[in-house]
């Protein structure tokens, strides 16, 4: 009863006892080994000591307030319209309190970009924010230009 050959004679005669092997895992090249960052070289010290009026290595420095600053941008036409028609979004990220509003639009005409432009400040208004900067990365109409110069500074990029 039970299987043919389950005695310890036959065991080690078909199988016998082998040394265990890391099997083929040695010919890999180890990783993590070396680092491929260049080191860095320590900054050479200048003896100032004797320079009188000379500056050497200065640097300056202008910081931009990014406070009060909102981006927008409008997309590309979706593949597929939704039910209600929209085919495009106009996207508003607000810095301050890292807000991305989006709202969508039926088409890219004038009057349609200036409702999802106001829709979009007015969520922000709501909010309790009021941006001063906008920047644009992309062109738009003079009338566009215009309603963004009424309700904040323009600044295209």
């Amino acid at each position: 009863v039970g299987f043919p050959f389950a005695d310890v004679k036959f065991i080690r005669k078909y199988y016998p006892e082998t040394p265990e092997t890391p099997a083929g895992h040695l010919n890999r090249q180890r990783q993590n080994i070396r680092s491929t960052k260049p080191q860095s070289q320590p900054l050479e010290q200048v003896d100032t000591s004797d320079l009188r009026g000379r500056k050497i290595r200065d640097v300056y420095i202008k910081v931009h307030e990014a406070k009060n600053t909102i981006f927008s941008d409008q997309t590309g036409r979706f593949p597929v319209t939704s039910k209600a028609g929209n085919k495009y979004i106009m996207l508003m990220v607000e810095i301050d309190s890292n807000a991305v509003l989006v709202e969508p639009m039926s088409s890219r005409t004038e009057k349609e970009m200036q409702r999802a432009y106001l829709a979009l400040l007015a969520r922000l208004k709501a909010a309790g924010v009021a941006p001063k900067k906008h920047v644009l990365d992309n062109e738009c109409s003079a009338a566009m230009k215009t309603l963004i110069r009424e309700t904040c500074k323009l600044e295209l990029v």
